[in-house]
């Protein structure tokens, strides 16, 4: 995993260990790791695949728990980044949300943060 995205894989996974985690805060992990680069779309999608084809989280609709959208991990990525877009890269709350598996919660908890 390349550090830019370790570094992001590990803030989301930090703040959900105490509660789901919105969009909002993706964004604003990779904006702050990327420098609001250009590449902050690709660094966002690289993360949302880390979480997902690593099974360190769900990302999905909200309800009791988070509904896990169905595809891929690409599909997966690729949708959220798309979701990302659709809301100007300014959800404010709204589109997915995230929520740390027992996986993600561990991953948090290793000294190197490696997956």
């Amino acid at each position: 995993m390349k550090p830019q995205v370790r570094h992001v894989v590990s803030a989301v996974l930090t703040e959900g260990t105490d509660d789901f985690v919105p969009l909002d805060t993706l964004i604003w992990h990779a904006r702050a790791t990327a420098g609001d680069r250009l590449d902050c779309p690709g660094l966002v999608h690289d993360v949302a695949l880390a979480l997902v084809e690593g099974g360190l989280a769900k990302i999905g609709e909200l309800g009791d728990r988070i509904i896990p959208w169905p595809g891929t991990p690409e599909q997966v990525a690729s949708r959220l980044v798309a979701q990302c877009a659709h809301f100007d890269w300014q959800p404010q709350g709204a589109g997915c949300w995230i929520e740390n598996t027992p996986a993600g919660d561990a991953w948090v908890q290793r000294p190197t943060k490696e997956a």
